[in-house]
């Protein structure tokens, strides 16, 4: 709210064209936004590159709301304390508090008997155990909750939970998940529903929770975005084997012959893959990366990474200088993100949508492509002292080897 109130303020000071870097971090928002708001499940952590800039504008925001007399003033107060509120409560109720994997380690180590079993999942991270738990002869038994594609992989699930003592399940990215699409993953979710209820012959003894607090009252998060929750503070719990557990009986509610009856229905169709795009169908990422393409082939890997992020922000000198004019350094330092930027957003763009693979020759077309716009630019405005990179950089020498010594750091 406090960012379109910095939007508003910005459009009745002043227009777009006499302010160039305002523009320039508008038009960033927007570009990260056309790329992942589309998508079915927006990941937060997608959406990053453009909090920077979103914070220029909450920024404005606030300070706009709280110039202005009356209800303007209330408002942007009441939203300022909000916004320091909710990071005061998170941090104070997630890294305030020990992280719930730890947690679930410790109780382990005080509770499960020596020699005991207990599951890890393969799709997610397992407990932290130290010395005092693996020194006791306790073990853990990997479940694949995926790969429960045919009758014998539902089996091989079942011989796998009458070895374990105990089920750990160390964050709800499965469970949470999973419901949305129950025709692809209908053994999956008896599997769940059988554990939840008992009637697999597990009964719950323990879960680990925590979230935002303040002021004593706790925040419940359990609804909001997978990658907010499930790294700092993902929900814990743990089963314990009775003597209900029965092979036979657990076969009987898992029906592993109902495997071949799941659909390999398209995530994107159920709403639940947001990392794909529009036209890929469960297609697993299988690309290279840039330190599969470029790891072992270069000597002193941290120089050469450091010199082509360089050219690519010198590159953008020419054209970037002149659309932040405005700002006190005419956007020199800005074009160390910017001027890589424009080259690795459309990359990985064409890349996703299937137009190029990527690989070493992409990288290097792309590069030469931007090192060749920027020399355009610059053949084309060389000769005015206002626009030439150089004429700036002799007369503000000291300003552009400050901002190059950081970007050494």
């Amino acid at each position: 709210m406090l960012a379109v109130a910095g939007l508003t303020t910005l459009r009745r000071r002043a227009t777009w064209r006499t302010e160039p870097a305002v523009a320039l971090l508008a038009g960033w928002i927007l570009l990260v936004g056309a790329i992942f708001l589309p998508m079915f499940v927006i990941p937060a952590r997608y959406l990053l590159p453009a909090f920077p800039a979103v914070a220029v504008f909450v920024a404005i925001g606030f300070v706009g709301l709280v110039r202005r007399p009356g209800i303007w003033r209330a408002t942007g107060a009441v939203l300022g304390v909000a916004a320091i509120l909710w990071g005061v409560a998170f941090t104070n109720g997630v890294y305030g508090r020990t992280n719930t994997r730890l947690v679930a380690a410790e109780w382990v180590a005080a509770e499960v008997p020596d020699g005991s079993v207990l599951s890890v999942q393969g799709w997610d991270d397992g407990l932290p155990y130290g010395p005092e738990v693996t020194d006791r002869g306790i073990t853990t038994r990997q479940l694949d909750p995926f790969a429960l594609a045919t009758p014998d992989d539902a089996r091989a699930l079942v011989a796998a939970l009458e070895e374990v003592d105990y089920v750990v399940e160390t964050s709800d990215r499965v469970t949470g998940s999973v419901p949305r699409v129950p025709a692809r993953y209908g053994t999956l979710l008896r599997y769940y529903d059988a554990l939840r209820d008992g009637s697999l012959g597990f009964e719950p003894v323990v879960s680990f929770r925590s979230g935002p607090s303040l002021f004593g009252i706790d925040f419940d998060d359990s609804g909001s975005e997978e990658s907010f929750r499930v790294y700092d503070h993902p929900p814990v719990d743990i089963w314990r084997k009775t003597d209900e557990f029965d092979v036979a009986r657990a076969l009987a509610i898992i029906q592993p012959d109902r495997a071949l009856a799941d659909q390999s229905v398209p995530l994107k169709q159920a709403g639940a893959n947001g990392l794909l795009l529009r036209g890929d169908v469960d297609k697993t990422a299988t690309g290279p990366t840039f330190d599969q393409l470029f790891g072992d082939r270069l000597p002193v890997p941290a120089l050469w990474w450091w010199l082509w992020w360089s050219v690519l922000a010198w590159a953008a000198l020419p054209w970037s200088t002149r659309l932040l004019r405005a700002l006190p350094d005419r956007g020199w330092g800005l074009a160390k993100v910017v001027g890589p930027m424009a080259v690795l957003v459309p990359v990985w763009f064409a890349v996703a949508v299937g137009v190029v693979r990527f690989s070493a020759w992409t990288i290097g077309v792309a590069t030469g492509l931007a090192v060749a716009a920027g020399a355009l630019v610059w053949l084309r405005q060389r000769h005015d002292p206002d626009r030439d990179v150089r004429s700036f950089a002799r007369t503000r020498w000291r300003s552009v080897l400050c901002v190059e010594a950081i970007s050494l750091g």
